[in-house]
């Protein structure tokens, strides 16, 4: 089986279906560090095991909008844009600021009203 995922899904995402096999249907969300936060990733969890995602992006992978993010024009550094898309019925949820450099995470739960923010005392 681990053979068949890794051909279907590739190491990273097989890898993060297996860890999380004891886990599957239950309303639990999975929180990886960049070097599994992808877009094929988030979507496997949903698929496979009805779980959850959230995850930073450190560089491009495909179906993820970097350029996009790099290119808005943020008014001023921490000032960030919330993007959401439906695909195949499910909620992709990417917020990229800007620090230093952009920064980015995609999610597949979670919401995306505004709300206040609490300015720093």
């Amino acid at each position: 089986m681990q053979n068949k995922e890794i051909a279907e899904f590739g190491s990273g995402t097989s890898f993060v279906l297996r860890l999380t096999a004891p886990w599957a249907g239950t309303p639990r969300v999975v929180v990886g560090d960049s070097a599994f936060a992808t877009v094929k990733t988030a979507k496997a969890l949903l698929d496979a095991r009805g779980l959850g995602f959230v995850g930073l992006v450190k560089t491009a992978h495909k179906l993820f909008p970097k350029g996009y993010l790099e290119n808005y024009p943020y008014p001023r550094k921490g000032a960030h844009i919330t993007l959401q898309a439906n695909i195949e019925g499910h909620k992709y949820i990417v917020v990229g600021w800007k620090d230093r450099k952009l920064m980015a995470f995609i999610a597949t739960s979670g919401i995306t009203t505004h709300t206040s923010t609490n300015p720093k005392p």
